[in-house]
């Protein structure tokens, strides 16, 4: 391999900074430190979650390309992700499951959670997995899986 085709690779130690959607306006807000998951640890997603790995693996692919573009999903890509969504009850208990799983390995750090009195609360990502809101486990699983695929762009360079 020459110096311009040298292979790209997820780093898993790389980490980002995600604060929740509803928590972005807060001052402070609750900052969850991410990690990248292994390909063991996808693959243990994937086993959970009520879809095939290429299927996740495709899904954080499209919602990474229309994040970087600054907009919306199409009406294919929304339309792709209405097929694959889980609509028994039971496929979309093994799909919080496999964002509980994400969270409880891909977050590494919780900073700023506050108990419901307002008083500051310390939690490992595991016991966060545990209790916290479905929609706020869903919303965390699904950064933890698009920060652990590389975008196309920088499998391309």
């Amino acid at each position: 391999m020459d110096g311009d085709s040298l292979m790209r690779l997820a780093n898993p130690a790389t980490t980002r900074e995600y604060v929740l959607e509803a928590d972005r306006k807060s001052d402070p807000a609750t900052v969850f430190v991410l990690r990248r998951l292994t390909r063991e640890q996808l693959f243990e997603y994937a086993s959970r979650a009520p879809f095939t790995v290429a299927q996740a693996t495709e899904l954080a692919a499209i919602r990474e390309r229309a994040k970087r573009e600054a907009r919306a999903l199409t009406a294919a890509e929304q339309k792709h992700f209405d097929a694959l969504e889980p609509k028994t009850f039971a496929d979309i208990a093994r799909a919080l499951e496999s964002f509980a799983y994400t969270v409880s390995v891909g977050v590494v750090e919780i900073r700023n959670l506050l108990d419901e009195r307002g008083k500051p609360l310390k939690m490992t990502p595991e016991k966060f997995a545990k209790v916290a809101p479905a929609e706020v486990i869903k919303e965390l699983g699904e950064a933890v899986l698009e920060h652990s695929v590389l975008s196309e762009d920088d499998r391309k360079n």
